[in-house]
């Protein structure tokens, strides 16, 4: 049975995780087109596979990512700086994400290499994970960024001296050229209130 080999695979360190997202859109009244809907969808296939108890590779994780997504009907909205969905993209079936990383000190130290969308390690917004806006997700103010729809190799080491910050660097590769990036990260959680009676 699939879910017994899934189970059987789990055991071995290797998870498997499958998403669509479906949009199905139309055009503000009084737009060009403004009588048209769109649908497309998005759909992503992961495998994470845990190098300890895959290869006794402590600390190891090496991580695939296939991503597809295609227009239904309609025309979508190419070219807008601020798009209604960030699947508005050409229809494509990729290997979208493959990459190998390395975990040190009580995950203190991360190392990562491979085709890497670099949006996932660096100018997160973790509150808009959520969002299909595009605009939701990045900051459209770093030219070339190599995210979404085409992530690019490249490498990048994070540090956590503490639990809420860190300290990131990576190089990627843009369609013109090596891009630099470093960044500084605090997570900021709520604290509880206390109360006495």
């Amino acid at each position: 049975e699939p879910a017994h080999a899934l189970q059987e695979l789990a055991g071995h360190g290797v998870m498997f995780q499958y998403q669509c997202v479906h949009d199905l859109s139309k055009a503000p009244m009084g737009a060009p087109g403004d009588q048209d809907w769109f649908s497309r969808y998005s759909s992503d296939v992961t495998a994470t596979i845990d190098g300890h108890k895959a290869a006794k590779w402590s600390g190891g994780t090496i991580f695939l990512h296939g991503k597809e997504h295609s227009e239904f009907f309609g025309h979508g909205y190419a070219g807008f700086a601020q798009a209604p969905s960030n699947i508005d993209a050409a229809s494509l079936l990729t290997l979208y994400e493959a990459w190998a990383q390395q975990s040190m000190f009580d995950d203190r130290l991360r190392m990562k290499a491979g085709r890497i969308d670099a949006n996932t390690d660096f100018d997160v917004v973790s509150t808009a994970a959520d969002f299909l806006n595009s605009s939701m997700g990045y900051s459209p103010t770093i030219m070339e960024f190599p995210s979404y729809p085409s992530p690019q190799f490249g490498t990048d080491v994070s540090v956590s001296p503490g639990k809420d910050f860190k300290v990131s660097a990576g190089e990627f590769g843009t369609a013109r050229g090596r891009i630099l990036i470093g960044e500084t990260a605090h997570g900021w959680t709520r604290s509880e209130e206390h109360t006495s009676e």
